[in-house]
């Protein structure tokens, strides 16, 4: 289990992420990451959220269980 510290160094924008990201797929057909980098994000995303759910516990990653089926009911 490995524990990671967020620290924001950089204003947090994620439209201009958005934005940037786009526009290097667009005009320079290019990505930062690939679709293994997407599942990684979703799944930190996803163990947040039952984090949340769970009194803000530790959750281990790379997801298992009954973490592989949780439901966000609003997504």
């Amino acid at each position: 289990l490995c524990e990671l510290d967020f620290i924001k160094t950089i204003p947090w924008d994620v439209t201009l992420f958005t934005k940037n990201g786009l526009k290097d797929l667009i005009f320079n057909n290019k990505t930062n990451c690939d679709g293994y980098d997407g599942y990684k994000a979703i799944e930190g995303i996803i163990a947040m959220h039952i984090s949340d759910k769970n009194d803000n516990s530790k959750v281990e990653l790379p997801l298992i269980d009954e973490n592989l089926n949780f439901d966000v009911p609003w997504a």
